[in-house]
């Protein structure tokens, strides 16, 4: 039986590869530079010192993103034409990573077979994963923290202390701030389970949150982030919210036809999407307390980070939208908490209700994963710019802007070092 399930493991691991490379067989055999990961991090690694490429902080941002200064670093190490086919690969990383520990390690969440395929599939194919997060660097701190989300729910009982677990913590703790407000779910954790390796791993974090809090705090305090980072709630950006992220992370962009079918008033939208999950949670509490309390920790921590992540993309998010990739890992939490739920009502008829939100998401998904998507520029070549007579001109020319992703947008990234801070 054990063989048999490690054989399944196999296949469905290549059945992902595969999937990945379908949506962007062009990403994968040319590469692309995707914006500031070449006009600011691969630039920075070209014309800068080691150290200084390392530990680069865009202030604009205000927090450090460690993975993107190491992939220009790497990048930076090989020639010019295969540059951005090297950061293409770098960004999946994080994608496997979080594969990896689905698949291969014990989960309070992820607790059988068929709840670890379905997972992956959910970090993959749903709508959640939209394409300007797509395989590039700049974004890979979003996966970043859906890996930390993944290491939240793994059973380390029984296990040694694994540094591979560590140095994965460390790179996502600096690699953006999702990961750092995940900082009290690991504190619980450790307290819950006194496991060493929960010890460290929230070791780690916290270190990481007081490093990114007194960048962010600098940044702040010399009135060098961008202005419209941060911002206060209002009603509309509610209605967003809760059509990005209830709405659209299950049916995708079929949802605004389901709205408009039923002449949806944005304020009754919300009202009733507010009270039906009143009602449901109120129905689930009274009915099934002692469902509920059978796995305490998980429902806690799904509870803690969709609120938390939720709270910092509404107030975080460039002006009143909390859609693309600031939907992503509120709307990816909110489908685990679905899973959770199923796991937990698995011994009556009531669980399949839980499960089918799951399905419908995989499968607006899959339709919407490559030739459906609104945004297919963003995962394939449509008349963009030939890297390799980019850099032909470039090597005639050292002033020479080369032409980047996205190329609808007229992206262009310099090289000369007078200039390589420019967008």
């Amino acid at each position: 039986m054990h063989k048999i399930t490690k054989f399944y493991k196999e296949i469905f691991i290549l059945f992902l590869l595969i999937l990945i490379f379908y949506r962007s067989p062009f990403i994968f055999l040319n590469g692309r530079f995707m914006a500031e990961e070449g006009s600011i991090f691969f630039s920075n690694a070209f014309n800068l010192s080691f150290f200084k490429s390392l530990t680069f902080v865009d202030f604009n941002s205000g927090y450090l993103n460690l993975w993107a200064n190491i992939a220009g670093i790497l990048a930076s190490f090989v020639q010019l034409d295969y540059a951005p086919l090297l950061t293409v690969y770098l960004s999946l990383v994080p994608k496997l990573l979080i594969f990896y520990y689905i698949i291969y390690w014990k989960s309070f969440l992820f607790n059988s077979l068929v709840n670890k395929f379905v997972g992956c599939l959910i970090f993959l194919v749903t709508p959640a994963i939209v394409a300007e997060v797509w395989a590039n660097n700049i974004n890979s701190q979003i996966f970043f923290c859906l890996l930390m989300v993944v290491l939240c729910f793994i059973d380390f009982s029984k296990k040694k202390l694994n540094f591979f677990t560590i140095i994965s913590v460390f790179l996502s703790g600096l690699s953006g701030l999702y990961s750092t407000i995940l900082t009290p779910i690991f504190f619980y954790k450790y307290k819950k389970f006194q496991q060493e390796q929960d010890k460290y791993n929230f070791y780690i974090i916290f270190l990481c949150l007081i490093i990114q809090t007194f960048l962010v705090l600098y940044a702040k305090l010399n009135n060098l982030i961008y202005s419209g980072k941060i911002h206060s709630i209002n009603l509309e950006l509610i209605i967003n919210f809760v059509y990005n992220v209830f709405f659209k992370s299950i049916f995708g962009v079929q949802s605004k036809l389901i709205i408009s079918f039923f002449n949806f008033n944005p304020i009754y939208f919300l009202l009733i999407t507010f009270f039906l999950l009143g009602f449901f949670l109120y129905y689930l509490l009274k009915e099934y307390k002692h469902f509920l309390t059978k796995n305490y920790y998980v429902s806690i921590s799904l509870l803690y980070a969709f609120l938390s992540i939720s709270f910092f993309v509404t107030v975080g998010g460039v002006g009143n939208y909390v859609g693309g990739r600031y939907a992503l890992v509120p709307s990816i939490i909110f489908l685990l908490i679905f899973l959770h739920l199923y796991n937990l009502f698995s011994k009556i008829n009531i669980k399949y209700l839980f499960y089918m939100p799951l399905i419908f998401s995989i499968i607006f998904g899959l339709y919407e994963y490559k030739n459906n998507n609104k945004y297919f520029e963003f995962l394939e070549c449509v008349n963009c710019p030939d890297w390799r007579k980019e850099v032909q001109k470039w090597n005639t020319d050292s002033n020479y802007r080369l032409k980047i992703w996205p190329y609808t947008m007229n992206k262009s990234m310099s090289l000369d070092k007078s200039s390589f801070l420019s967008n």
